[in-house]
């Protein structure tokens, strides 16, 4: 329900799309908010293995399960019903009612890199969760890491002006790879009109404005291939830490005769 009220709000705020300088400011700042707002909201995963941990640990302790059923069954039904499902309504309602560039691909590309931005995300929450004693502790290192990836996402720093000694960081971000391929899936091929107050209109391709800012449509695939190693990295890593976590003597039960 939420991802609808959202789509519909966000549609509406940002509808009414023109090809001038307005209109690419409007749109890398729905991408900016869309990515945001998502990111975010996985922070409602913090709470998956925490609470539980103490029941994981007696049971897995007592052999009554492993810890890849019990990781497999948490993190599949957290990223289907919050991650996944979420995604795809918002798109639906958003895309169009915008008024993004209408071809049928350039939906589903921002569709699905919305998708898989939202699991990465939620991936990383888990993670997190895992490792943290607290949902408070776990809450905290999310922000942090998660307003690290936004700063240096490409939208509030330009990527060719990143000094040398932390350029690298933004090699982590996931908002940088799921904000270049929504921009540039959007921008490309379309002609953006310059009209800044007080000069003459010129026509400049979409493509020069990614220049500009440091992205281009031919890192698309490469910002797919991050997106989804990052993901199987975070997952990968989570069950690593959480099978180690288990008791590794069984606690043997005795029944009186």
């Amino acid at each position: 329900a939420l991802a609808i009220f959202l789509g519909v709000a966000a549609g509406v705020c940002f509808m009414g799309l023109q090809a001038n300088l307005a209109g690419f400011q409007n749109r890398m700042g729905a991408f900016y908010f869309i990515l945001t707002f998502f990111g975010f909201s996985t922070l409602s995963s913090m709470d998956v293995f925490i609470q539980e941990r103490a029941l994981f640990l007696k049971e897995t302790g007592a052999a009554y399960y492993g810890a890849w059923s019990y990781y497999l069954a948490k993190a599949s039904l957290d990223l289907v019903s919050l991650r996944i499902v979420p995604a795809i309504l918002f798109s639906s309602i958003f895309y169009y009612l915008m008024g993004l560039n209408p071809p049928a691909d350039r939906f589903l590309l921002f569709g699905s890199t919305l998708v898989l931005y939202n699991v990465a995300a939620g991936s990383l929450s888990i993670l997190l969760s895992i490792v943290s004693k607290t949902v408070g502790i776990a809450n905290l290192l999310a922000t942090v890491v998660l307003l690290v990836m936004v700063l240096f996402g490409g939208f509030l720093l330009n990527v060719q002006t990143m000094p040398a000694g932390v350029a690298w960081i933004q090699w982590l971000s996931l908002f940088k790879y799921a904000f270049e391929i929504l921009i540039s899936n959007e921008v490309t091929g379309l002609t953006i009109t310059f009209d800044a107050h007080g000069y003459p209109s010129l026509p400049i391709y979409g493509e020069v404005y990614l220049n500009n800012i440091g992205m281009n449509v031919s890192n698309q695939m490469r910002d797919v291939i991050c997106l989804v190693s990052i993901t199987v990295g975070l997952n990968f890593l989570s069950y690593v830490i959480l099978a180690y976590q288990v008791p590794r003597v069984p606690q043997l039960r005795f029944v009186k005769p």
